[in-house]
């Protein structure tokens, strides 16, 4: 059940879709590595220079039963990340992609060792 085909067909059938919130980040240098807290660093506080998934153009006309977002473990790291994510939850709702805010689940990031549970629990 690991093969990336695999989930992907598993999301399709159960109208489950996976977000990463920022799309880029418009910065004139390269991130060293990709850490919380060198990637909150490089976001402006008005957020002008992050591009945000678009749920309008990605999702017009699809509705989910679940939307999952891996950010439990950046929320605390990434000081404007929950201005982000309450934008497109809202914009999920406006659009008619959720009809509840409790469609949403919040993950732990694959790669931590004890993101299993977290998942599981959001996918069933």
């Amino acid at each position: 059940m690991g093969y990336p085909q695999t989930w992907k067909q598993y999301c399709i059938d159960n109208k489950i879709v996976i977000i990463d919130l920022i799309k880029t980040i418009n910065i004139d240098d390269i991130l060293l590595n990709f850490g919380d807290r060198e990637v909150d660093c490089k976001i402006n506080y008005d957020l002008s220079n992050t591009a945000h998934f678009d749920i309008t153009n990605a999702f017009n006309g699809i509705s989910f039963n679940k939307v999952l977002y891996s950010l439990i473990w950046s929320d605390s790291k990434i000081q404007r990340l929950p201005l982000i994510r309450n934008s497109i939850n809202q914009s999920l709702l406006t659009n008619r992609c959720i009809n509840d805010i409790n469609q949403i689940k919040y993950c732990l990031t694959p790669s931590r060792n004890d993101a299993y549970q977290s998942w599981h629990e959001a996918v069933n």
